[in-house]
């Protein structure tokens, strides 16, 4: 079995929401093809990294997704919002809210208006979620 057959099944395994066995099938396939050359690495980092991300291992997850972005800059738009929502998760909300703010324009000088309108969403929760913890920290101070 080759690098593409392990690929396709932790595809297929994350679509399924089972994280641990596509992460393990990810590696698999990158073990078997470290340069990339039958299955491309930034596809590789950006599918593991949400797989990651399924698992609640953020920390990981961001891994995959700094090196997706630095092999596959084509897929900018979209790897800067799956990073936000691992900052997001980690409560890493200045850096969320800035990745955020460059998946929206990115998606908006692509024309993806549907893309852009989803994170433009995130984006509006994250703030709303950080004027909450503000408002929460500043009743508390005056305890």
């Amino acid at each position: 079995m080759d690098a593409t057959y392990y690929y396709n099944l932790a595809y297929d395994q994350s679509n399924e929401k089972n994280w641990e066995a596509s992460v393990n099938n990810f590696d698999k396939a990158q073990e078997l093809d470290p340069q990339g050359k039958l299955v491309p690495l930034g596809y590789m980092y950006i599918n593991r990294g949400n797989a990651y991300r399924g698992l609640g291992d953020f920390e990981k997850a961001l891994v995959d997704f700094n090196n997706a972005l630095t092999i596959a800059p084509e897929h900018a738009a979209y790897i800067h919002q799956s990073r936000a929502t691992a900052y997001q998760n980690l409560k890493r909300y200045q850096e969320a809210i800035t990745d955020f703010e460059i998946s929206t324009a990115l998606f908006l000088n692509q024309g993806d208006s549907k893309s852009h309108w989803m994170v433009t969403l995130q984006l509006d929760v994250l703030k709303v979620i950080m004027l909450n913890l503000l408002n929460e920290a500043k009743r508390n101070s005056n305890i």
